[in-house]
């Protein structure tokens, strides 16, 4: 799963909000930041 927030924290906030994580039934999904890959940018 991909998502775009501001913070972690706002991620993480989103997450625990799905109906099996609130049950119990899922543990929240870990949180893995991302950076932008610069490996097609035209080089200076």
């Amino acid at each position: 799963m991909i998502v775009e927030a501001t913070s972690t924290d706002e991620v993480a906030a989103k997450l625990n909000t799905l109906p099996l994580v609130r049950a119990g039934f899922l543990q929240p999904p870990t949180i893995v930041p991302l950076k932008p890959y610069s490996g097609f940018a035209p080089r200076s």
